[in-house]
């Protein structure tokens, strides 16, 4: 039987952009665990600064890191 592929992927992890630069601040946006991100499910900010630090790689971000999410504790 042939294992169907999800249209988003799983987002368990993070795609964590670390600035170049002591001044910036790092940027961590939803992805899978191979660093896949899932443009669709992202809202217009997120997207957005997914493609601004995607753009400034080498710039004002180092290449990104894929790392796990933490998981959300509800009480």
């Amino acid at each position: 039987m042939a294992e169907t592929l999800r249209a988003e992927p799983e987002l368990t992890h993070l795609l964590h952009f670390e600035p170049l630069t002591y001044q910036g601040a790092g940027l961590d946006i939803p992805c899978d665990r191979q660093g896949r991100v899932g443009l669709d499910a992202l809202g217009d900010k997120l997207r957005n600064d997914y493609f601004f630090a995607r753009a400034l790689i080498g710039r004002l971000f180092d290449k990104p890191t894929v790392k796990q999410a933490l998981p959300v504790m509800h009480s």
